[in-house]
């Protein structure tokens, strides 16, 4: 019986992925607030994750969100906001259960040679707060990939 195998995409390793929490952290405090930070494989499953003393509990969740739709749709959130307004091709996707608040800002895919690898969510900020930590997170990621 033959046996057909799928290759899984890489993924950021678990030292790789708390590097990039952290450097979003330091942005984070860099900037005097307060966020959540997530970092998921290819699929959206949580690979590492931290929440500020002082970022509401929300915060979390939220990250989360921001980095599985970056994973699960291969694109920056904050793309979505466009989409979703009056009048184009996706209004009122963000009403719905599914994609919620993984549509706001602050969630970046990880591409790597062409390969989704996974993504990053940073919540807790305005929307240049969650997406200059969530850059941060990234290049973190990438630079870890080239060594």
């Amino acid at each position: 019986m033959k046996t057909d195998w799928v290759e899984m995409p890489p993924r950021p390793s678990l030292q790789a992925s708390e590097n990039a929490v952290e450097a979003a952290l330091a942005c984070a405090q860099q900037r005097g607030i307060a966020i959540a930070v997530m970092v998921v494989d290819s699929t959206g499953q949580l690979i590492c994750g931290k929440r500020m003393d002082a970022a509401r509990p929300i915060t979390a969740e939220l990250a989360l969100a921001k980095a599985h739709m970056a994973a699960i749709h291969q694109r920056p959130t904050h793309l979505f906001q466009e989409m979703v307004a009056p009048g184009e091709q996706a209004f009122g996707l963000q009403y719905h259960q599914a994609a919620g608040p993984g549509i706001l800002p602050g969630g970046l895919p990880l591409t790597i040679d062409s390969s989704l690898c996974g993504a990053v969510g940073a919540s807790g900020a305005d929307r240049d707060g969650d997406l200059a930590c969530a850059e941060a997170a990234l290049a973190v990621l990438i630079q870890n990939r080239k060594h």
